[in-house]
């Protein structure tokens, strides 16, 4: 006898977020030390060697949250 495949229907497509509600979802601490910056997201901590570049991450982050919040996702569990 011949088996059938299921008939599903495509998942439902959500909703896109706004930049703000993006960039709500956590909190963000920043400590400069004597040597570069360590940034809080939420539960993670991001160590920069310079204020400089810890800046233009942030500002890449508040540009494309969704984008750049991907990118960090895939380094943390690396």
């Amino acid at each position: 006898m011949e088996q059938l495949e299921p008939i599903m229907d495509p998942p439902p497509k959500m909703a896109r977020r706004s930049k703000q509600q993006l960039l709500s979802d956590y909190e963000i601490h920043i400590k400069f030390l004597s040597s570069g910056c360590l940034i809080n997201v939420g539960c993670k901590s991001i160590g920069f060697s310079s204020s400089e570049e810890a800046i233009a991450e942030l500002n890449r982050y508040f540009e494309n949250p969704s984008k750049v919040d991907d990118e960090w996702q895939i380094k943390f569990n690396q």
